[in-house]
C-alpha cells in the first residue's frame, strides 16, 4: 500500500464520541445538551455537595465535574472558573428565600406567611451549612461581598414592607417600628442557622417550635 493511499483517521463528532464514551462510563464531550437552566442547576447542586463535604477550599472545576458525572468542559461552559461558581451559589441561596417576603406583602395574613417562612427555613437547617461558609468567604472576596450585601438588603427591605402591611392589617404589633421588627426577625433566623455547621438539628423539633413561637410572639405583641 502506497503512502498516498493512506487516509487520515476519521474524527468522530461529539455525539458519536459520546456514544462510545457512554458505553465505557466516561464523561460526555462537547456542548451540553438539554435545558440550559436545569443543567446549570444540576452543576450548582454538585458544587453544593462538594462544599458541604470539603468546604470552599476544596471546591474546584474538576471536583464539580466529578460530582456531576460530566466533563470539566461542561462545567466551564456554564461557569468560567471557581469564583463564578461561588457567586452563583450565593445567588441561588438568596433566590430560595427572597420570594417569602414578597409573598408576605400580598398575603391577607402576613404573620402566618412569615411563620411559614421561619418554619420552612429552620426545618431545612442542614441545607444552610453553606450559608455561613459564604459569609466567611465574603470577607476576602469583594464581588461576593457586594452580592451578599445587595441581596440581603433587598430581603430586609421587602420584609420590612411586608411587616408594615401586617401592622395595617392588625396581625403584627404597631408599637415597634417595622424596620426594627424586621431586624429582630432576620437576626433570629441567622442566629439559629449559625449553629448548623457544628450542631445540626439543634432548632428542629420541640426546641425549634419554641423558638418559632417566641419569634412570632415578638412580631404579634
Amino acid at each position: 500500500m502506497s503512502a498516498s493511499s493512506l487516509q487520515p483517521a476519521r474524527r468522530l463528532k461529539p455525539s458519536q464520541a459520546n456514544r462510545a464514551r457512554r458505553k465505557r462510563g466516561a464523561p460526555m464531550l462537547g456542548r451540553p445538551m438539554g435545558d440550559h437552566a436545569a443543567r446549570r442547576d444540576d452543576l450548582l447542586d454538585a458544587a453544593h455537595r462538594v462544599v458541604d463535604k470539603e468546604g470552599f477550599n476544596g471546591l474546584s472545576i474538576r471536583k464539580v465535574a466529578a460530582a456531576a458525572d460530566c466533563s470539566t468542559g461542561t462545567v466551564t461552559y456554564y461557569f468560567k472558573n471557581k469564583e463564578d461558581i461561588v457567586l452563583a451559589l450565593a445567588e441561588q441561596i438568596f433566590d430560595s428565600v427572597s420570594n417569602w417576603p414578597v409573598q408576605a406583602k400580598v398575603s391577607p395574613h402576613v404573620d402566618r406567611t412569615l411563620q411559614d417562612m421561619l418554619e420552612s427555613i429552620l426545618a431545612a437547617d442542614a441545607a444552610w451549612v453553606i450559608w455561613f461558609q459564604l459569609l466567611a468567604q465574603a470577607q476576602f472576596d469583594a464581588r461576593l461581598k457586594r452580592i451578599m450585601n445587595k441581596r440581603y438588603l433587598e430581603i430586609r427591605t421587602t420584609l420590612t414592607e411586608a411587616i408594615a402591611v401586617g401592622q395595617k392589617q392588625g396581625s403584627i404589633r404597631r408599637d415597634v417600628a417595622a424596620e426594627a421588627l424586621s431586624d429582630h426577625f432576620t437576626a433570629t433566623i441567622d442566629g439559629c442557622l449559625m449553629m448548623t455547621p457544628v450542631e445540626p438539628g439543634r432548632y428542629t423539633g420541640k426546641r425549634g417550635q419554641a423558638v418559632i413561637a417566641l419569634a412570632m410572639e415578638a412580631l404579634r405583641g
